[in-house]
């Protein structure tokens, strides 16, 4: 028992506020328990008596290829002289009807906490409570526990009910239509469960939290998250509760390797002496109760978090897994990016410096890739570049250079002591560039930055009138930069393709539309057209229209002069990522962007353009997977 106690006492005195440390035990290799295993999937053990037994339950699907869930039970394991025994169901199927989780246990293991659901034909009961044991296998009657302002609806649940019994952790969506889960906590008093609180934005993310627990210290919460990076698609993380409110912690800090995998890690729960117990899919399709050992080493790990996103052409890198070393070439931890090329990366020490690579036999096809840092507000500060050298590089240190020169001129006179803004082709502001007396400027561009924009500082109405371009070291003119209608910015040739319709394009749409106006009426053509042919798709937080989109719109602009009478409602959507307030002026934002280009280049009045938006409310793909959300970013067109 002193074991635990201390190892609980690391986690405990040892963590502070942010920019702090927090000192981790190391663990052994964790190990798979047979002796409970199966070909469904086990989850939530429960240790009582000193850790000398657990409860779990085990979620049965329906056969080997499918993952609908045909039940769920509580099963029971006890350590014995030769290890774990055989598991056996605890109660009978006609016990308990409906399906049952264990949430919680008393030290003795003499009351168990459930979570009981009923599946109806047109609805789902659940509810949560208590038995208390009455001898050999046998239990009294269910104790239903009623939370104040409680209800459960149709989403995720999931409940840890604390060795003291007097405080319940919940994992639940905070509404109805969303997919992920937040933690919650609800407080006994006076007898009465309280209405839960919001554990907060600290923990708190857009996507996966579960698995709470907390120990019989109080302070410490271990749980699992998809929202914080990590090495797989969920990693477990503790933090330290520094207040009564509830809602003000410490920064999560990653467990890391061996306790968190490439794979789905939750359940974290410590077992006897220096034993911990979770749950991980490592290496298999579904989870399996895994247990390891404290080596009695630990680590210092900071609440410092690095912030980062991988884009490779122009596109969020995502499932990549980068390798962090230190400068002596020593791999502290594996990555990989989310959905939105995004990871997050816990410094080992405050001053800590370190190099990032890509693991992959064809790192080197990423070469020219950028990774984006960001502060906390989400604003990017810092860039990497992957280079020749097989990692990503500050490109402060890249060396490889070309110099670029130019001359910036407005209604044919030099614009002397003009600030120029370079950005890079994903937006990221490079470098700010001045002109000489003459209008010209010069730049060592990394070899890197093929595609780049130039921003004057100085505003200007009248795009006819300036005149922003290359030359050669003569000073003879190379490539004449074209504007952008947008905004005050100048695109390098090579971006050309992302800009309005060429001639020959639009050629090719008003011979395409001619012949649909013979097959009926505009109205008919547009509104019985493919929905992905009409729809304008948008990438991840983002409002700004591509070249296929404004294809789509050139075609419709052409078909509206045949009739320009008919009024069209534009409706903008999006993925469920965010809030839902968030997403709804998103969405707005996206439907004003459609208007704006069609009222600027079609010449359509904008008195027959309604604008609305559903945001994350009408899906037409699953939010759960990164090709539906891709689809649920859009805007939708009707003519009316």
């Amino acid at each position: 028992m002193k074991r635990i106690t201390l190892l609980i006492a690391i986690f405990s005195i040892n963590c502070y506020l942010a920019n702090a440390q927090m000192i981790i035990p190391e663990f052994n290799e964790p190990e798979i328990i047979k002796a409970i295993s199966s070909d469904d999937e086990e989850s939530m053990p429960l240790p009582f008596n000193n850790g000398n037994g657990f409860y779990f339950y085990r979620t049965y699907y329906g056969g080997a290829e499918s993952n609908e869930v045909k039940g769920q039970d509580i099963w029971i394991s006890e350590m014995k002289k030769k290890g774990w025994e055989n598991p056996y169901r605890l109660f009978r199927a006609d016990f308990i009807q409906g399906n049952s989780t264990n949430i919680g246990t008393s030290a003795d293991g003499s009351r168990i906490y459930l979570l009981v659901t009923k599946y109806k034909e047109t609805s789902t009961e659940r509810k949560i409570g208590y038995l208390d044991k009455t001898g050999k296998d046998k239990w009294g009657e269910f104790n239903e526990i009623k939370i104040e302002d409680f209800k459960f609806e149709e989403k995720y649940y999931h409940f840890y009910m604390t060795e003291g019994e007097e405080v319940l952790l919940i994992s639940m969506s905070p509404k109805t239509n969303r997919l992920h889960e937040n933690l919650y906590v609800s407080l006994k008093k006076d007898g009465k469960w309280r209405k839960p609180i919001d554990l907060g934005e600290i923990i708190n993310t857009p996507k996966v939290e579960l698995s709470p627990y907390m120990g019989k210290d109080g302070s410490m919460l271990y749980f699992s998250s998809e929202g914080h990076g990590g090495l797989g698609e969920s990693d477990i993380f503790v933090c330290k509760r520094l207040d009564e409110t509830w809602t003000n912690w410490t920064p999560p800090v990653n467990l890391g390797a061996p306790i968190n995998s490439d794979g789905f890690d939750d359940y974290f729960i410590i077992g006897n002496g220096n034993k911990v117990f979770f749950t991980s899919s490592r290496g298999a399709e579904n989870n399996s109760i895994y247990e390891a050992t404290a080596t009695g080493a630990f680590r210092y790990a900071f609440t410092d978090s690095i912030a980062g996103q991988f884009i490779f052409k122009g596109l969020p890198a995502d499932n990549v897994t980068l390798e962090i070393y230190d400068l002596e070439d020593n791999l502290l931890v594996e990555l990989k990016t989310d959905a939105e090329g995004k990871f997050v990366y816990k410094k080992l020490n405050a001053d800590q410096n370190f190099m990032v690579k890509v693991k992959a036999d064809d790192g080197e096809d990423f070469v020219g890739s950028k990774i984006y840092f960001s502060d906390s507000n989400g604003k990017r500060y810092k860039r990497m570049i992957f280079t020749k050298v097989g990692m990503f590089v500050d490109e402060n240190n890249i060396n490889e250079r070309e110099e670029i020169q130019g001359r910036y001129n407005y209604n044919n006179l030099p614009m002397k002591n003009t600030a120029l803004v370079l950005y890079d082709e994903n937006g990221f502001p490079v470098d700010t560039i001045f002109t000489d007396e003459f209008g010209n400027f010069n730049y060592s561009k990394i070899a890197y930055d093929n595609n780049f924009t130039l921003v004057p500082i100085e505003e200007t109405d009248d795009f006819s009138m300036m005149d922003l371009y290359l030359t050669d070291k003569a000073g003879n003119r190379t490539v004449t930069l074209v504007s952008r209608k947008d905004k005050y910015a100048f695109l390098s040739a090579s971006e050309l393709e992302s800009e309005p319709l060429t001639t020959s394009e639009t050629g090719n749409n008003k011979q395409e539309a001619k012949l649909l106006t013979k097959l009926g009426s505009i109205k008919d053509q547009w509104n019985g057209m493919a929905l992905q042919n009409k729809t304008i798709y948008f990438e991840f937080a983002q409002n700004g229209l591509e070249a296929e989109s404004k294809k789509k719109l050139e075609k419709l602009m052409i078909l509206m002069k045949e009739n320009s009478s008919i009024q069209l409602q534009i409706v903008g959507h999006t993925d469920a990522i965010g809030s839902e307030e968030k997403n709804h002026q998103r969405g707005l934002d996206r439907a004003n962007t459609v208007k704006a280009y069609l009222v600027s280049n079609g010449n359509i009045s904008a008195a027959l353009i309604s604008i609305s938006s559903d945001g994350e409310l009408n899906p037409i793909e699953s939010n759960l997977a990164v090709s539906g959300r891709a689809m649920n970013r859009r805007v939708e067109i009707s003519l009316k």
